[in-house]
């Protein structure tokens, strides 16, 4: 890959890599929004208040 990287000029990668990291950013946007992600959610932010004592 690095091999390649010469033979494309500075303005194509700025061209290649903007929609790139356009597109990355709203398939996050999309994960993190999702239906299904709520329940995840609620259930990861009542961790702190649980009682983490070990028994044993």
């Amino acid at each position: 890959m690095r091999d390649l990287l010469p033979l494309v000029e500075f303005p194509m990668r700025v061209i290649l890599s903007t929609p790139m990291m356009l597109l990355l950013f709203v398939c996050i946007v999309a994960w993190v929004y999702r239906k299904n992600g709520r329940s995840s959610y609620q259930e990861v932010e009542q961790l702190p208040l649980e009682d983490d004592t070990v028994e044993g």
